[in-house]
């Protein structure tokens, strides 16, 4: 999950571009600024991931039944 702590508000429209590791490799991911999510967010639009701990919202769901015919 990612919270905004931008402070910026609108909508934008942008381009990244990135490629998971799990297809190219981790050493290749590494020598390439076109790879890895992190990297991409940072260089390309300026936007750091940092781990972080936050409440969130939570519903929770006791019971559930298909509903009947009617």
């Amino acid at each position: 999950m990612v919270i905004d702590k931008t402070g910026l508000a609108g909508a934008f429209d942008f381009e990244l571009s990135w490629k998971p590791e799990a297809l190219v490799g981790k050493a290749e991911a590494a020598n390439d600024d076109r790879l890895g999510i992190f990297k991409a967010l940072q260089e390309q639009l300026g936007l750091r991931l940092e781990p972080t701990r936050a409440a969130i919202g939570v519903i929770t769901i006791e019971h559930a039944e298909k509903p009947g015919e009617s």
